[in-house]
């Protein structure tokens, strides 16, 4: 499986992680700027700084995201367990 950062309630898998919680405001995160979507939520890192996290996505029209569905299109081991589901015979 992997380690997981803790995010306010986001876990995320990327860098360097160590299993370090951290919580919004904290500096020199161990994550590149950008938007993280997670199961939990979305994290915001901005110059170094855990600066942000949101329950909900929206597009720019103000339309909810699902973080789950978005997901699930890139989790390989989702993907292969919809196509064991729906072929057994593999």
């Amino acid at each position: 499986m992997g380690l997981y950062d803790t995010f306010g309630r986001c876990q995320i898998k990327a860098g360097p992680c160590a299993m370090g919680n951290y919580e919004v405001g904290e500096k020199h995160v161990p994550l590149a700027d950008g938007v993280y979507v997670c199961y939990e939520g979305i994290v915001v890192i901005v110059g170094g700084e855990f600066v942000a996290e949101f329950k909900t996505l929206t597009d720019k029209w103000g339309i909810p995201i699902d973080p789950e569905a978005a997901l699930e299109a890139r989790n390989p081991v989702g993907q292969m367990l919809k196509k064991m589901k729906e072929d057994p015979a593999g």
